[in-house]
């Protein structure tokens, strides 16, 4: 599951940057590579136990790419902070290509979550695989909490 979110991550970042052409040549794969590390470090900060509840509501609801919430505010600023400090690009030119990942990225993962064909890739398994809980089965807490999770993340593909 984790490259399937990874290829849903570097798709749209790759698009993003390899089309603006105020990013210099040079730089674009260092910003393609620091921005795709940079987007699953917060998915993993996001995507937490504390947190589904208001991950289930924002994916369960459909408004997942709306531009305004947690995950799309978080992940806009670790974006444009990433390519302002790492890549040395301008805020204007960061926040633009933020602008163009973020939707396309929510759309796609809340497709994803939302497909029930897509069998394993629901907010449960999200939460566990992201915070570390996974199929880790010498951690019975861990595993308990992930049976929970993809519990109630099957309630959402329904």
């Amino acid at each position: 599951m984790l490259n399937s979110i990874l290829d849903l991550v570097k798709g749209p970042v790759m698009n993003a940057i390899n089309t603006n052409d105020a990013v210099p040549e040079e730089k674009k794969a260092v910003a393609i590579n620091s921005t795709t590390d940079a987007i699953a470090d917060n998915l993993k900060q996001h995507f937490t136990p504390a947190n589904l509840s208001q991950l289930t509501s924002l994916f369960g609801s459909g408004k997942a790419a709306s531009s305004s919430n947690f995950l799309v505010d978080g992940i806009k600023s670790t974006i444009v902070n990433v390519l302002v400090q790492k890549v040395g690009l301008s805020q204007v030119v960061s926040n633009s290509i933020a602008s163009s990942i973020v939707p396309t990225l929510m759309s796609a993962l809340s497709n994803k979550v939302n497909d029930p064909n897509e069998k394993g890739f629901d907010i449960g398994s999200l939460v566990g695989m992201l915070s570390g809980g996974g199929n880790n089965n010498s951690n019975t807490a861990g595993n308990s909490a992930g049976d929970v999770l993809g519990t109630l993340g099957k309630l959402f593909n329904k």
